[in-house]
């Protein structure tokens, strides 16, 4: 009876090897499925994250060109009110001599 036991658990030993070997090699394809997945996101991720700082850029870039429009509008429209408004060099002067000689 001793060497019917030795056989059982030899068996049994054989037959943990095994489930042993299993779960190890499903870890593995498990490991590398996962790695995979991983991989891909960031692949994904990359691109949107890419597409989305290129829009926002040329948003900004476009934002910037109308402001500098704008202040080179606002600029040229004050120069032009500064060179239609009437000039009193008289008065100016007189002001002058108030101030500098009095």
């Amino acid at each position: 009876m001793a060497a019917e036991e030795i056989d059982i658990i030899q068996h049994l030993l054989e037959v943990e090897s095994e489930a042993s070997q299993m779960v190890s090699e499903a870890q593995t394809k498990a490991d590398k499925i996962i790695a995979d997945a991983k991989s891909q996101a960031e692949a994904e991720f990359k691109i949107q994250y890419s597409k989305v700082c290129e829009e926002i850029e040329k948003s900004e870039l476009n934002r910037k060109n109308q402001i500098l429009e704008n202040r080179k509008k606002s600029i040229s429209e004050y120069i032009e009110r500064l060179d239609a408004s009437e000039k009193d060099f008289a008065g100016f002067n007189k002001y002058l001599d108030s101030v500098f000689y009095s």
